[in-house]
């Protein structure tokens, strides 16, 4: 979520299967916020909080692409991210 007032909020999370623990549960997802920039194709949070240590006061660099209402973002190799705009 990118809000109009420059902050974002992140969440992920990836499938678990049917006899999930609510340990597994807790390491399946992974959530921050903070200000957001966008530089050309790059859009940058500086964490402010996480539920992930080594993340907060780092700064996340994602490419990103946009195409109407869409955002499209995430990590070479890694994950991406398909978003879509909703009104308020």
């Amino acid at each position: 979520m990118f809000d109009d007032t420059g902050h974002a909020f992140v969440q992920l999370g990836r499938a678990t299967t049917t006899d999930f623990s609510p340990k597994d549960i807790a390491q399946s997802l992974m959530a921050y916020f903070g200000p957001y920039a966008i530089k050309g194709d790059e859009l940058t949070v500086t964490v402010e909080a996480s539920n992930m240590a080594a993340y907060i006061g780092s700064k996340q660099v994602r490419r990103f692409s946009r195409d109407g209402d869409a955002l499209t973002l995430g990590v070479e190799g890694q994950y991406r991210a398909r978003l879509r705009r909703v009104a308020a």
